[in-house]
């Protein structure tokens, strides 16, 4: 949600639980604690009506599972989608990542103190001329 005369974001979010104890159990555990020097205030939302009702699979109509898991879909279980790396979750660990990665392409462009190796020559195929004159290009061993 954002705020309509600065348009920045007021910090609100819906969570959407599949069963009421566990939404009861996180409002509890989370309501006024502080979490990155702000106070959070957790709430079940009261119904307005207008909102369908998600505790029941869309495809069938049974409660218990939702329609991406559906047993009666005809095409099968879907897989989840892949989220995000988990490893760039925080900021630390992104920097971190955008470091090496930075680090690894200005290596790449570096010349070598030694100039090019005889190793790196060894493993690209050579072109050896032929005396025979021929379109096609002979490759030495």
């Amino acid at each position: 949600m954002k705020d309509k005369d600065t348009r920045k974001s007021k910090g609100v979010a819906f969570i959407l639980f599949l069963d009421k104890d566990s939404a009861q159990n996180c409002t509890r555990a989370i309501n006024n604690k502080q979490l990155f020097g702000r106070v959070i205030k957790a709430s079940i939302a009261i119904d307005n009506g207008r909102a369908f009702d998600k505790s029941q699979c869309y495809d069938c109509g049974e409660s218990g599972h939702l329609s991406y898991a559906c047993p009666k879909n005809m095409l099968g279980e879907r897989d989840e989608e892949e989220g995000e790396d988990p490893a760039l979750d925080s900021l630390s660990q992104a920097i971190a990542f955008q470091q090496a990665k930075t680090e690894e392409e200005q290596n790449r462009w570096r010349p070598s103190p030694g100039g090019p190796s005889a190793s790196d020559d060894s493993r690209r195929p050579r072109i050896k001329k032929s005396t025979y004159f021929s379109d096609e290009e002979e490759l030495s061993d």
